[in-house]
């Protein structure tokens, strides 16, 4: 679940198919386009709620890419102190932390938005999202560069109601 398996795993992969030379061009190849799409500003440093349930409410941490991505694109997981990849947590948790913008994985407004108990979250009353392709967000893979650039292009343009 982290970004670093990618050019771990070619190398891997590479060398138990005989392809070692091939596994580490990718490696490489890998580590230097996501090189590249890290914003060498991250002055800005928006906080990003990562959400990835809504009941109970389950919470992006420390040790997943995701919150990699949200790191590299020159923002903050709200819940960057916590070192799992996720974990559940309260509402009240979600609501006391200085939230920017919601990260949304889809193109439309979640569903927990229109529910009345979410109303408590400042971020989500006042429809501060900020949408990408899921498809990009899925897991960690080649396609990950690509996902930062979206995701660090997505936080520039700012929350879109």
């Amino acid at each position: 679940d982290r970004l670093a398996d990618v050019p771990r795993l070619a190398r891997l992969l590479g060398h138990f198919g005989g392809r070692a030379d091939a596994g580490d061009s990718l490696a490489r190849q890998f580590d230097a386009a996501l090189d590249s799409a890290t914003v060498a500003d991250r002055t800005r440093s928006q906080q990003v709620l990562i959400l990835a349930w809504d009941q109970p409410p389950i919470v992006i941490g420390a040790g997943s890419f995701l919150s990699e991505l949200v790191e590299r694109a020159g923002a903050k997981n709200v819940f960057h102190d916590l070192a799992a990849a996720s974990a559940p947590v309260s509402l009240e948790a979600i609501a006391s932390r200085d939230i920017d913008v919601v990260l949304v994985l889809g193109d439309s407004v979640p569903a927990f938005a229109r529910r009345a108990e979410w109303k408590s979250v400042p971020a989500v009353r006042e429809h501060r999202f900020v949408y990408v392709p899921a498809a990009l967000f899925s897991r960690p893979g080649p396609r990950s560069p690509e996902a930062l650039r979206v995701l660090a292009a997505a936080l520039a343009a700012g929350p879109l109601p």
